[in-house]
């Protein structure tokens, strides 16, 4: 039996490994941390910064309820405008997690879970760029460059953290195939069950590995077609993953399609998401395209410019599926300013490998050249402060796990004195309220009343309905069909749309109480338009001002 010879042993023929010198090690390794430190420090501070969301009251709302029940709720308790029409809940399990936080943990449970997600999603990303070469400087400043659109999606608690995460995840799985190792793409069918059930922004992922599948098919086509044999028969392709790895990519598709159907819904959940996904919702800002001359047409426009030089100069071979994900994602936002985020979050991780050869090029001829490296007494002082840094912003994010301010300087007012009104007076019936105040006043004010608008918008209401209820807020065409839809006894609405005029001058309704940001009205005759009206206001901020959620 030969004598195996240790290649590293240089008295058996071997070639030592180079030495390592701790002394430079321990500044490297201390600078690492210290960054790592400083950009997770950051990130918890910026997710905590939390704001109340109009739908927050619903979401928890809606999770306790499910949890309650032990499941979906098909028929809607807290309308009085949705009978017979099915509530298909698209996002009852994120309000499950959001409801039994609430319960258990109240205010520091949700900003936690949202701190959590915001670190792991752009975490992801930095690690992600550090593995690919870029370093933790660099890969910190393109984490936190890139993660703007992400940390203003996230400045609320909203289900969408769960799509930012998975896309991420999805991302990070065809990018993991794209290199080799397609074994991992079997989470992806996981990832899609979860998704369906979070947020209805699975359908960007379904997008993403639909088109990268695709464009790998025909990639791989062509090379088999390039690499044709002589006799006319197809070799095998010069590169990609090869006819068995093809199948199991196709494979992968038809089962993560078939993921989007475990749900309480069935197939009824993933028509209903591609019907509301495709329709024009121009009431709502984050649905309207972006304007290019704007800030955040101007953070697009950066990005693009940075993916194009990076491509540009990129000594990497270009790989057409990802060149087509990156066209398309880039798209996106011109049809809907929501996608910014998703299209922010895709373009660190499909160029990491192109950045990450750039600077290994960029280092090697600096190296060349006879490149001075960081004294490790610096390095050791930059990576002590920099985690001291973090340190620091953790505990300035302290003070935002306590309370989630109603804030209307930094988002909307809620009508606090007008529907603390309505609590204590204890009326009950039927309220046609304002979309965006729909389900503050469903979680003070319900069971007693049932609200006629609220953001759960297509979800629970017949088109007709909410048809209705654009021309009653706007004052236009047939305006006052809404209010004949139930016939509601109340009105709650904001002072600067025109139902305000318009109820002020229909004889059918009077003022009961008004303030600088509401009108709430009663119908004449009504006992509700008495019951408030001999009830004094509570001395609540007219707007929420200071007020924590709740």
């Amino acid at each position: 039996m030969s004598a195996a010879h240790p290649e590293g042993d240089p008295e058996l023929g071997g070639t030592a490994p180079p030495a390592v010198d701790e002394r430079r090690l321990l500044p490297a390794v201390a600078l690492d941390a210290g960054i790592s430190a400083l950009v997770g420090g950051v990130l918890i501070r910026l997710g905590a910064d939390t704001i109340a969301d109009p739908d927050l009251w619903g979401h928890v709302r809606f999770g306790q309820l499910a949890t309650r029940i032990g499941g979906v709720s098909l028929v809607d308790p807290y309308s009085y405008l949705t009978t017979g029409h099915t509530w298909i809940n698209h996002e009852w399990l994120t309000e499950v997690i959001f409801g039994r936080l609430w319960d258990h943990f109240h205010t520091p449970g949700l900003v936690a879970l949202k701190s959590m997600m915001v670190l792991l999603v752009l975490g992801l990303v930095f690690v992600h760029l550090w593995r690919s070469g870029l370093g933790t400087v660099r890969g910190a400043l393109l984490t936190l460059l890139f993660g703007v659109p992400t940390l203003l999606g996230l400045g609320t608690i909203r289900p969408q953290m769960f799509t930012y995460l998975f896309f991420v995840v999805t991302l990070l799985l065809i990018e993991a195939a794209e290199e080799g190792e397609l074994r991992w793409l079997w989470l992806v069918p996981v990832v899609f069950a979860a998704w369906v059930n979070l947020h209805g922004g699975v359908l960007a992922g379904v997008a993403v590995l639909g088109l990268w599948i695709a464009t790998t098919v025909l990639s791989w086509g062509r090379d088999r077609w390039k690499h044709r044999g002589s006799d006319g028969e197809p070799e095998g392709p010069g590169g990609g993953p090869g006819r068995r790895g093809l199948l199991f990519i196709m494979a992968i598709g038809v089962a993560a399609l078939a993921a989007l159907l475990v749900n309480p819904y069935g197939l009824r959940l993933p028509l209903f998401l591609l019907h509301t996904a495709t329709g024009a919702r121009p009431d709502i800002s984050e649905w309207r395209h972006l304007a290019i001359e704007s800030r955040l047409g101007g953070v697009w426009l950066a990005y693009v410019l940075f993916a194009g030089w990076t491509l540009w100069r990129s000594p990497r071979r270009p790989r057409p599926a990802i060149l087509a994900l990156l066209f398309v994602l880039t798209l996106l936002p011109l049809s809907a300013t929501r996608h910014l985020p998703l299209y922010a979050l895709a373009v660190p991780i499909l160029l990491a490998r192109d950045l990450g050869a750039l600077r290994a090029r960029r280092d090697a001829r600096a190296e060349a050249r006879g490149r001075r490296e960081t004294g490790r007494g610096r390095a050791l002082a930059l990576g002590l402060v920099a985690g001291l840094v973090g340190v620091f912003a953790v505990v300035q994010s302290l003070p935002d796990f306590r309370c989630i301010p109603l804030a209307p300087d930094r988002g909307i007012p809620y009508p606090a004195r007008a529907v603390g009104l309505l609590e204590r007076s204890g009326v009950g019936g039927d309220l046609a309220v304002y979309f965006d105040w729909g389900e503050y006043a469903l979680w003070h004010l319900s069971p007693r009343l049932r609200v006629g608008m609220d953001g759960r918008r297509e979800t629970v209401y017949p088109d007709s309905v909410y048809d209705a209820y654009l021309h009653w807020q706007n004052g236009t065409d047939d305006w006052d069909r809404f209010t004949r839809m139930g016939s509601p006894d109340l009105a709650l609405v904001s002072r600067k749309r025109p139902v305000f005029n318009l109820l002020s001058l229909d004889p059918k309704w009077v003022e009961a109480y008004g303030d600088s940001l509401a009108g709430l009205f009663g119908r004449v005759g009504s006992r509700a338009l008495e019951q408030v009206r001999s009830t004094p206001p509570p001395d609540l901020p007219v707007d929420g001002e200071g007020l924590c959620f709740p």
